[in-house]
């Protein structure tokens, strides 16, 4: 992806004496939106005299650098001076959390006569995780100027250090002096996801055997508040794919579920009384409650639901009430729904939703997690609608009702014919009343696009969900099939779970908890199957 980093990769040097004509590169920098370039803090430093990389800069405009873009396309002629708005210095002891090393600059045309429509719609791809197990052994590539040309260094990212930035191995041979603000892509993500920011022994005579870091994008954009917003007004023009954030997302969550119970009294006071709770709790506390308990694990609370509906259901069918019985099927599933969301906090929510709404890039993550139901959860929290789980017809688990697994493959698949293949099994779910003889893969782009956007609980949450298990192989597990597949359906999300790597964990007990998600699914299907030749056609659900 070197081309696209073309559009972004700013070159930083001296003015010579008239102040105008460039010099001596400086360093490195790139664009996020027009007018933000970022760059290092270290970077700029250099310009002053008696200035260290611990030092903060002045805002205001630098009249020791000059900007350009060299390998663009279109402006690789223009020169550009900065207006320094965020000088972030290099810490000492910087820790995992800790914002440093950051300059943000305003671009403005040397010549102020020139119109700026041109650089108007100028904003980069962009991948923002909170999680650094995220920016772990993802494929990159950067390009500096570590030489006066201009050129790119690949790699394989590795490990998490203790001031939170992610190593970079490189060949023995490279040396990355002016390369720091270098955008560094990432293959899985087709998004500029970090910042080229130090090398261990900078001021050593050779760089032989060093290892280069990189700065997290999240920390480059939470560094300026003005950043943000300029870039989520330019992603809405530019109609890029957006959610329409509700900061009080698991706060409703948890008004729904109160009306849940309020509404069904046969599940609320069978709950009480099985889960042990005082008979004079009301729906309201007893909400409360179980947010508490949440904090220890969802199973008991699942298990004694599920409980309390085969009790219920038992006795409902010794009456053939099935309106009844299917009412309280209804109100059970609508709160576990709910509660499943409670498996996750509220601040590690939140992360995930911002996720989406400051990237530009696809919606691909990387859980590590052990169960396909387990991706349900994360990503109905973060697409911020309700999870919707079945049972799955090739495996004795829950996953998302409106999700394909690489379980879900037919065998003998070919390789060369496994996107296609994907693509199509995605027409069959998003138009079920439609044959594949009607596929257009505009018209399947355009509604991903619209129902994962939608601001709806009930919206459907279209995803692939691939589990990286060593005992099941799969063409999905290669990531160029992967990426293939995000070039003919960009929209689409691909969930990777892969326990054995460093990836994001938010269900800490994933395997227990659908495992008892499960066993209420197979309550109501024994149910429905005891009933199928007794019950009222119009009482089915």
């Amino acid at each position: 992806m070197s081309a696209v980093l073309d559009n972004f990769v700013a070159r930083i040097r001296k003015p010579k004496a008239d102040g105008i004509i460039p010099g001596s590169i400086l360093g490195t920098g790139f664009l996020v939106v027009y007018p933000w370039l970022a760059t290092c803090n270290h970077v700029l430093v250099k310009a002053f005299k008696n200035k260290k990389a611990t030092d903060c800069l002045e805002a205001g405009e630098l009249e020791g650098i000059v900007i350009d873009f060299p390998v663009h396309s279109g402006f690789s002629q223009q020169l550009f001076r900065g207006q320094l708005h965020t000088s972030k210095p290099k810490l000492e002891l910087a820790t995992l959390n800790d914002i440093e090393d950051i300059a943000l600059l305003k671009l403005e045309p040397f010549n102020k006569s020139d119109s700026i429509d041109c650089y108007l719609s100028w904003m980069a791809p962009i991948k923002y995780e909170q999680s650094l197990d995220e920016y772990v052994e993802k494929s990159f590539l950067t390009k500096g100027f570590h030489i006066d040309k201009c050129d790119e260094l690949k790699g394989k990212t590795q490990t998490i250090t203790t001031d939170g930035r992610i190593s970079l191995p490189f060949g023995d041979a490279e040396s990355i002096k002016g390369a720091s603000g270098s955008p560094v892509w990432c293959d899985e993500a087709q998004a500029i996801f970090g910042m080229l920011a130090s090398q261990r022994g900078e001021g050593a005579e050779t760089y032989k055997n060093r290892r280069v870091y990189m700065i997290p994008m999240y920390k480059i954009m939470d560094s300026c508040e003005d950043l943000k917003n300029t870039y989520l007004e330019k992603k809405k023009e530019l109609s890029n794919f957006q959610i329409h954030r509700n900061d009080s997302f698991q706060d409703d969550i948890l008004v729904e579920l109160e009306t849940v119970f309020t509404n069904s009294d046969l599940l609320f006071k069978g709950f009480l009384k099985k889960h042990r709770l005082a008979d004079e709790l009301d729906p309201y506390l007893l909400v409360g409650e179980l947010k508490r308990e949440a904090q220890n694990g969802l199973n008991k609370i699942v298990r004694n639901l599920t409980i309390v509906l085969r009790d219920e259901l038992e006795k409902l069918e010794n009456k053939e009430d099935y309106k009844t019985a299917n009412s309280l099927i209804n109100d059970a599933e609508k709160a576990i729904q709910r509660i499943s969301l409670l498996a996750i906090h509220k601040a590690e929510a939140e992360a995930l939703t911002s996720s989406v709404l400051y990237s530009s890039s696809t919606l691909n993550l990387s859980l590590s997690q052990q169960t396909l139901g387990s991706a349900e959860t994360v990503t109905a929290i973060r697409m911020q609608s309700l999870p919707k789980y079945v049972v799955s017809k090739n495996r004795p688990e829950v996953k998302g009702k409106y999700a394909f697994s690489n379980f879900d493959l037919e065998p003998g698949i070919k390789q060369e014919s496994i996107v296609d293949y994907v693509c199509k099994q995605f027409w069959r779910i998003v138009f079920p009343n439609y044959s594949v003889d009607a596929y257009d893969e505009q018209r399947l782009r355009d509604q991903v696009y619209a129902e994962l956007s939608a601001d709806d609980l009930k919206k459907k949450n279209y995803y692939l969900v691939i589990l990286i298990n060593p005992n099941c192989a799969s063409p999905l597990a290669d990531s160029e099939v992967r990426q293939a597949l995000n070039k003919r359906l960009p929209e689409l999300p691909i969930i990777v779970l892969n326990n054995a790597t460093e990836s994001a964990v938010y269900l800490s007990e994933d395997r227990a908890l659908m495992a008892e998600i499960y066993n209420f699914y197979s309550e109501v299907h024994n149910y429905e199957q005891r009933t199928k030749q007794t019950a009222p056609t119009e009482n089915k659900r």
